[in-house]
């Protein structure tokens, strides 16, 4: 039981928040497409180091590095096998300004997170396990806002992503890896509503297919960090219409089998509102991951 305790608490501490970033939108990739790197190791030094045995086994599972009383990086060992899982670096002000992790939990890095402020601006990401980055995320407040792909494992960018508000807007492709797009796509509220190509291989679309009818349930927003995304904004109630006023009776129209002592009934009058309409708003989620270092 503490072991699980001690898993989960340190896998609570490895989620950064959303920050943003200005970075440029365009889908027109040049010749020289973003290469593949290799994910590598930061190391985590400074003048003291403080260990955390988490589970009282005799290992340490935390280890907190310090340099005139201000923090400096923390290693955390997630699955207490004995291996640096995360490793989190601080700026000056004590905020994280970079982690990188081993999500598989097999010795190999998997992901690099960039943070400014202590949020979370943008990421790259080892997909595929061969210890190279393939993918580039950047982040708009909680949102995942863009993104880079090597789709076809080549070694460059063959795929440009953008997100407004989560929800994808636009994506071009480079299927031949000549690192230029020859297909585009755009997106209403997260639905694909045009497709266009570059039929000549010039860098310019000359050429538009419909995309094909898509039913289905509507796509949600895709969290750049892990947290879940704020509820979408209130419907604004119905405002019932206002209460008709009964008609008057003709003049000198007398009601059939009505005494003339009895007074005439009066209809009810109907009501003054209706019932309001339903409000309320859904998010999505996205995950991320974390790891930690060993003593």
């Amino acid at each position: 039981m503490l072991k699980c305790l001690a898993v989960f608490v340190l896998v609570s501490m490895t989620y950064g928040c959303g920050g943003s970033e200005k970075l440029p939108t365009t889908l027109q990739p040049s010749n020289q497409a973003r290469e593949s790197t290799p994910l590598k190791r930061r190391g985590c030094d400074g003048e003291k180091e403080r260990l955390v045995d988490v589970n009282e086994d005799g290992y340490a599972n935390v280890r907190h590095v310090s340099e005139n009383n201000r923090p400096v990086c923390t290693e955390i060992d997630l699955n207490l096998d004995g291996r640096v899982d995360v490793t989190r670096v601080f700026d000056s002000a004590g905020k994280t300004s970079f982690e990188q992790f081993d999500l598989d939990f097999d010795g190999r890095l998997d992901q690099h997170s960039f943070y400014e402020g202590g949020k979370l601006i943008r990421k790259e990401l080892d997909t595929n396990f061969d210890r190279m980055v393939d993918t580039w995320i950047w982040c708009s407040g909680p949102y995942l806002s863009r993104m880079e792909r090597d789709r076809h494992r080549h070694g460059r960018v063959d795929t440009w992503e953008d997100y407004e508000s989560g929800l994808l807007s636009a994506v071009a492709y480079d299927d031949n890896n000549d690192g230029r797009a020859e297909r585009w796509e755009k997106y209403r509220s997260g639905r694909l509503t045009e497709i266009t190509l570059d039929a000549n291989r010039d860098g310019k679309p000359d050429r538009s297919e419909q995309p094909s009818a898509f039913e289905g349930v509507a796509p949600e927003p895709v969290s750049c960090d892990g947290e879940t995304l704020p509820a979408a904004p209130a419907a604004r109630p119905a405002t019932a219409p206002p209460p008709t006023a009964p008609a008057a009776p003709e003049t000198g129209a007398s009601a059939p089998d009505a005494s003339p002592t009895t007074p005439a009934s009066t209809p009810d009058a109907p009501g003054t509102s209706a019932p309001s309409a339903p409000t309320g708003g859904t998010g999505g989620t996205g995950t991320t991951g974390g790891t930690g270092a060993r003593p």
